[in-house]
């Protein structure tokens, strides 16, 4: 599994809000600017974000985009598999279809099970405000 340049952003973008979160909508342009991701890059993360619910948006003169819930309630793994979809390590655990015609007598399917489950309760106890606080002094 390798986490792409949109989960990637997604995460720093989530980290900006946190870090600017004075209650008020944060400017799509300064996000933009302090993260150095275009803006047309950055839209598209954020529109995501904003109909996931994670973010709260208006458009227009004082518009922007803010955290809807305390940074505390965000996890990580939230974040990253809106962004990417699906963080399944090997392709026969991704999307719905679950599994290949050799599933039921392959021998290394539960070490997959098993990395993908580590990999989900990390990334799942790993909140916002985790992060935030392990970038300060």
């Amino acid at each position: 599994m390798m986490i792409s340049t949109k989960g990637r952003y997604a995460l720093r973008v989530m980290l900006d809000l946190a870090d600017h979160n004075s209650g008020g909508y944060i400017p799509l342009k300064d996000i933009a600017q302090r993260q150095e991701i275009s803006v047309k890059y950055l839209e598209n993360i954020l529109a995501s974000l904003s109909r996931a619910g994670l973010v709260d948006a208006i458009r227009g003169k004082g518009g922007g985009y803010r955290l809807c819930r305390p940074i505390e309630a965000y996890s990580a793994g939230e974040i990253l598999r809106l962004a990417e979809g699906d963080l399944a390590t090997v392709a026969c655990l991704k999307g719905e279809k679950k599994g290949c015609e050799k599933a039921g007598h392959c021998r290394a399917l539960p070490l997959w099970q098993g990395l993908d489950q580590v990999i989900y309760e990390y990334l799942d106890s790993v909140s916002l405000a985790q992060l935030q606080a392990m970038d300060e002094p």
